[in-house]
């Protein structure tokens, strides 16, 4: 079921390099946590980032070492997050990553989906950022990732 993550480079957040991540359950279907979702985490699709002009870059990777049967779990996890709503860090009252399941952002939600699996996909198993959060690009360069595909640019328009 859930084969891979995948974050996309936004045209806003450059200095950050990926702003946005989500997991790819296969079969074009996705788990995402953002604001445009009414409650926050819900079902989306590949399509909603292939078309989007605030993204300009996707990267599926793939996490290494980790059975179907891991990923499969790791996919169901996400879907247990369906329905929490969205909070991004520096909004409000936000004060880390870990602090509850009923309010996530992207990057929390495949790091939440995968260390319930054990695997932590943090570097070195920290968070390398002066701020108490994961982000996508610690995804990207987590040891236990690898890229599996990149789209870039992305086509903006639909076929």
């Amino acid at each position: 079921m859930s084969q891979c993550t995948f974050c996309a480079i936004s045209n806003t957040l450059a200095m950050y390099r990926w702003s946005h991540a989500v997991m790819y359950m296969g079969n074009e279907k996705t788990v995402d946590s953002h604001p445009v979702h009414s409650i926050g985490t819900d079902w989306g699709t590949i399509h909603d980032f292939l078309y989007d002009d605030h993204y300009d870059w996707i990267t599926f990777l793939r996490v290494e070492n980790r059975d179907d049967e891991s990923a499969e779990r790791a996919g169901n996890n996400a879907e247990g997050f369906i329905g929490a709503s969205f909070e991004y860090p520096g909004w409000g009252e936000f004060e880390s990553t870990f602090s509850s399941d009923n309010n996530l952002y992207c990057a929390e939600l495949v790091y939440k989906s995968w260390i319930s699996e054990g695997t932590d996909l943090r570097l070195f198993g920290e968070i390398y950022s002066p701020f108490p959060w994961i982000r996508p690009n610690d995804i990207y360069v987590s040891f236990l990732t690898r890229v599996l595909k990149e789209i870039a640019p992305m086509p903006h328009s639909r076929p």
